[in-house]
């Protein structure tokens, strides 16, 4: 029988399609319209400029997610700003 491993890192964020949840609602709002567009368009090569895209978008915003997680990485401790202020979080 199978064995399955509990995700414990749903915290840090809830992905589909290797996208975070905002990052594949813009992909999936961009497959509707353009699906939208080819049902009320008659031309193959607009079906497959509008697939081109569609793939370039889904390529754009998994390296547009693996760059912000490097430059966090990278940059982690200028963001915290708890150290920062004896008085608090606020200026």
């Amino acid at each position: 029988m199978k064995r399955y491993r509990p995700y414990h890192h749903i915290r840090k964020s809830a992905t589909i399609l290797g996208l975070e949840l905002v990052y594949f609602s813009i992909f999936m709002f961009g497959v509707v319209f353009s699906l939208l567009v080819i049902i009320f368009s008659f031309r193959f090569s607009l079906v497959i400029a509008l697939f081109g895209i569609n793939a370039l978008t889904y390529l754009g915003l998994l390296l547009h997610k693996r760059l912000l997680q490097a430059i966090r990485r990278r940059y982690a401790n200028d963001f915290l700003i708890t150290g920062k202020y004896p008085w608090g979080y606020g200026i």
